[in-house]
């Protein structure tokens, strides 16, 4: 087991320079140092750990430096909270081993205890994605044995893979927003139906403050996505307007539209999410489904009333059409939409228009 060596968090933009905080766990005693650069602040984290070589012993103290890591490159919280949840998630009784003893075995034991537990194959793989590269970043900070960063590359996740997640037929759809829709709070009622009804998820919901709604409540701005097609114009549908308007009632511009209890983590946010989906599903007596599967019902609507595979995907904030078609389209929904306008044309003698075509590509 480490011992209690203080801890250093940071660095942290302060001013025109940045800042390091150096925590002691056992007096609660916090000190602080200002850098004039980055670069000098880190190496003095790299000299901290050096100075407390025993903290380094331990995975939990290793993913704590990994996080400190992440913010100095000034991730995303989003991103950090899904990658600390993730790393404790898969480690779990490893946490409180020595980094060096851990074993590629070990590693793919976690796997299997994983999998027996549940947990999806596209969730696992997930999970040793993640892990990975925080292994590979603390070998490089000579905290791992050469034999683990050699066995890395051939741990894997056994099994089929699920493309996309089960969606809703159209009067599924109808039942599940009706009762989403009749939810007394108005916090869920936007959170449980945004996904159906805008191809918004989660995080990108939760993570919207007042100033993001514009045009007088028409418009919801979708920023700091992970990519630029994330970020997006979302036009909000009239049923969801006034429950925006009943968020935004009293706040300030930079206030979180959702409370700070679910906004400030992505992760939370999710998960409450995912909750009261389950309980409004429930109640509309309809197949189980999650929010990304709600988005996937989004997108296959869509398709389906005339918007073509590179419409849905601009929507749902991809970059091309592959990742819409393999997750967020029903099988054979292209086909169908090709079959129907092809006996409309046959049928009418009408020629389809440019911008109605299917997209091929």
């Amino acid at each position: 087991m480490a011992g209690t060596a203080i801890k250093v968090y940071g660095p942290y933009r302060s001013g025109r320079g940045w800042r390091l905080v150096f925590f002691d766990p056992e007096t609660g005693e916090k000190r602080f140092r200002r850098f004039a650069s980055r670069e000098e602040a880190e190496e003095a984290v790299d000299a901290s750990a050096a100075l407390n070589p025993t903290q380094a012993t331990t995975v939990r103290w290793a993913l704590e430096q990994y996080e400190v890591y992440g913010r100095s490159k000034e991730l995303r919280a989003g991103s950090l909270d899904t990658y600390r949840s993730a790393l404790a998630s898969f480690h779990g009784p490893l946490l409180d081993r020595r980094t060096h003893v851990v074993t590629a075995s070990m590693l793919d034991r976690r796997i299997a205890e994983r999998r027996a537990a549940g947990k999806a194959v596209d969730t696992v793989a997930s999970e040793l994605r993640i892990a990975k590269t925080f292994w590979r970043w603390a070998g490089k900070k000579g905290w791992v044995g050469a034999k683990l960063l050699a066995e890395l590359p051939e741990l894997k996740v056994e099994g089929k893979r699920r493309r996309g997640k089960p969606q809703l037929t159209a009067d599924e759809a109808r039942r599940f927003l009706a009762v989403a829709l009749a939810e007394p709070d108005e916090d869920v009622a936007v959170a449980v139906s945004a996904p159906l009804l805008m191809g918004i998820d989660g995080k990108e919901i939760f993570c919207r403050k007042v100033r993001d709604l514009d045009e007088g409540g028409t418009v919801l701005w979708v920023r700091d996505g992970k990519t630029d097609n994330r970020n997006r114009r979302c036009e909000i549908p009239e049923a969801l307007q006034p429950l925006f308007a009943e968020l935004a009632e009293g706040k300030a511009g930079d206030d979180w539209l959702f409370g700070s209890d679910t906004s400030a983590s992505g992760h939370r946010g999710q998960t409450w999410c995912q909750q009261h989906t389950e309980r409004v599903r429930k109640l509309a007596k309809v197949p189980r489904v999650t929010p990304h599967g709600l988005r996937g019902t989004h997108g296959t609507l869509a398709h389906r009333a005339g918007a073509t595979a590179h419409q849905v995907s601009a929507s749902l904030g991809h970059g091309g059409v592959t990742v819409t078609r393999r997750h967020y389209l029903a099988p054979g929904v292209e086909a169908e939409v090709q079959q129907h306008r092809v006996l409309r044309v046959l049928e009418g003698g009408k020629r389809v228009a440019k911008n109605e075509k299917v997209a091929t590509g």
